[in-house]
């Protein structure tokens, strides 16, 4: 269980980028209630702590968008986001409840190539990420957690960011921006993880 002073240190320092896999649930459409960010707020959701799994990160290749809200990151109310995909994967699974954040903090930018780009030409900011995530882990208590990946770039980079000490296991999973329905990202990635 996360406790409310780890929590609200997580919401302090890093809810520009980071949220946890925890969604109101869907309503009329697969998309509805996704950006619904209330269910991360422990007055309003009293069960959320012993939700939250510390030892899962979930990890995408960087933010797409600015952040308005703090851990509103993998909540998008855009209509052309694609969490809802994750939320149907990840939901009555033991990942749900899992730490999401990016490899890159505060590099915005939808195009993933672009992203690799830049990463190819700065190799600075490889140390710099690096950094981030292992301070991330510290704030969350989780010495060496298991990470899920979403795409080859995310997982390609968490392997130059970080050294293969820093986590337990990496799982590279179909990115939910993928075009498949929600049934089959789901059967896919759970397939992934196991």
């Amino acid at each position: 269980m996360v406790t409310q002073e780890r929590f609200d240190t997580i919401r302090n320092k890093h809810g520009q980028y980071a949220s946890w896999a925890v969604w109101a649930p869907a309503g009329e459409t697969p998309t509805s209630n996704i950006g619904d960010t209330s269910v991360l707020d422990p007055r309003v959701n009293p069960a959320l702590l012993s939700m939250l799994n510390p030892t899962v990160v979930m990890l995408g290749l960087n933010i797409s968008r600015p952040v308005v809200e703090p851990l509103s990151n993998f909540h998008t109310k855009k209509p052309q986001g694609k969490d809802f995909k994750i939320r149907y994967a990840f939901t009555n699974t033991r990942f749900y409840g899992a730490y999401m954040t990016d490899v890159l903090k505060f590099f915005v930018e939808v195009e993933s190539s672009k992203v690799m780009s830049t990463v190819r030409h700065r190799p600075e900011i490889i140390g710099i990420s690096g950094a981030k995530l292992r301070e991330e882990f510290r704030d969350l208590g989780s010495s060496k957690p298991e990470l899920i990946a979403f795409g080859s770039d995310a997982a390609r980079l968490v392997k130059r960011v970080l050294s293969r000490d820093d986590y337990s296991r990496l799982i590279k999973v179909t990115h939910y921006s993928h075009h498949m329905s929600k049934e089959d990202y789901r059967r896919a990635v759970l397939a992934q993880c196991s």
